[in-house]
């Protein structure tokens, strides 16, 4: 089977037949006309290239371009126009596509396109996270979002080891399988180990013994590549005891040495994660030099992605329970886009899923998220010092405002039960309401 993989999607019989004559010689080439095949293949098939001819429906090959790139952001692509289309050609370019090849194909012409495309660099022939199960959080359109993939395209090509820079409610694990698909050694296996589990001192002895079975692993049975290590995730390195940490970075320059004198595969990657920056200082700028460093984004600096990520786990969650929610209202989705998130993105995921199973609606309100005091507080404070709310009076009343509407809105707006909740005189809280205006 040849090496490269190439997809072509048209309808326009003499365009596939002329192209498949000649790539069929050099590539291993699937051709489809209907879109939606197309995009099931591309997940499952993984190719180096997409071929796309422009004249598709429902959407032109351009529109289709989009949702290939949502799944994989570095795909190559040539797209199929006829002579006279020049604007098309020019939106193609601002798109990423590679290249474009006018009809009719003159096949020697077209082969070369195609070789010329293939060979650009390897950065653009990561293969995107679209199978490793639960990534929706690495959707989105922003800036981070596009540094991070662009930076993950890096460090999953490079021959480096790679320190995983994350926080709360980020898995570590996930990010490391995405690393590891896209990798040199991606045909062997990810095995992941949690440090925290290795803290009293017989355990320690047992995490060494699996290491250097591991590294035995690479001479004995080297013949049995889908069994050997091909990347090893340390997870939790903040979490243990600072001899023990000691031990492995010192584990870390001899194994360099030892993959300098070729004991060992030099494919293996390691990839240690980390809870923050400043975890970094234990590391001695000799063995800093051998790793990338790949710092993962914040939710809350990611703020853009959120209408992306909200919908992808509204479909997943919908999935999951049989549910059919559409999405959640504007009034959510401005909360969101203000809370600060210290949970990150599992608490966004735990939000969504709980809300999910809670609306009784098609589209889910403030009253079904399971918010707290506090959390409620915090995105009402931070949307009133960007909104540049200067008069603390003013700041209060918007905060109270807010908060009664939501009491009312999970209580049938009974003002009763609010008041008793708030250890209020229900005609005090009445009171209350006529002063912020919802009375």
């Amino acid at each position: 089977m040849h090496s490269k993989k190439v997809l072509l999607l048209t309808a326009d019989s003499q365009a596939r037949g002329q192209i498949d004559a000649v790539l069929s010689m050099h590539y291993h080439l699937k051709s489809t006309a209907m879109e939606e095949e197309a995009l099931h293949v591309f997940d499952e098939f993984h190719p180096e290239l997409l071929i796309l001819d422009q004249y598709l429906e429902p959407d032109n090959g351009l529109e289709v371009f989009k949702k290939f790139k949502r799944s994989n952001p570095f795909v190559k692509a040539v797209l199929i126009v006829s002579p006279a289309d020049i604007e098309v050609a020019v939106t193609a370019a601002k798109l990423g596509i590679a290249n474009v090849v006018r009809k009719p194909i003159e096949q020697a012409a077209f082969l070369q396109v195609v070789e010329e495309v293939l060979s650009q660099s390897l950065v653009s022939s990561f293969v995107g996270y679209s199978m490793v199960k639960d990534t929706e959080w690495l959707d989105g359109v922003g800036e981070e979002r596009s540094r991070l993939l662009a930076e993950l395209a890096q460090v999953s090509k490079s021959m480096k080891d790679v320190i995983l820079i994350g926080g709360k409610g980020i898995n570590a694990g996930k990010v490391a399988e995405v690393i590891h698909a896209n990798s040199i050694k991606g045909d062997r296996k990810l095995i992941a180990l949690d440090l925290a589990s290795f803290q009293n001192e017989s355990s320690e002895g047992h995490f060494w013994v699996m290491i250097r079975e591991l590294l035995m692993e690479q001479e004995e049975i080297s013949d049995r590549t889908k069994d050997l290590c091909g990347t090893l995730l340390l997870d939790a390195f903040g979490c243990i005891e600072p001899h023990f940490q000691a031990s492995i970075l010192e584990f870390l320059k001899e194994e360099k040495m030892i993959k300098k004198r070729g004991k060992i595969d030099q494919g293996i990657k390691i990839i240690i994660s980390l809870p923050n920056r400043e975890t970094l200082s234990v590391f001695s700028p000799e063995i800093l030099g051998n790793f990338m460093v790949l710092e993962l984004p914040r939710l809350v600096d990611r703020k853009e992605d959120l209408p992306v990520l909200i919908s992808d786990l509204v479909f997943k969650f919908n999935a999951k329970y049989g549910k059919a929610v559409k999405g959640v209202s504007l009034e959510v989705l401005e909360f969101l886009v203000y809370y600060p998130f210290p949970g990150n993105y599992a608490e966004l995921e735990n939000l969504i899923e709980n809300a999910v199973l809670l609306t009784e609606s098609e589209i889910i309100a403030l009253k079904d998220l399971p918010l707290n005091l506090q959390a409620f507080l915090l995105s009402n404070l931070n949307a009133s010092l960007e909104k540049d709310v200067k008069k603390l009076e003013k700041v209060f009343t918007g905060l109270n405002k807010n908060l009664y509407a939501l009491l009312l809105e999970k209580s049938d707006w009974d003002e009763a039960r609010v008041a008793r909740f708030l250890d209020l005189p229900t005609e005090a809280f009445t009171a209350k309401l006529k002063e912020v205006g919802l009375l």
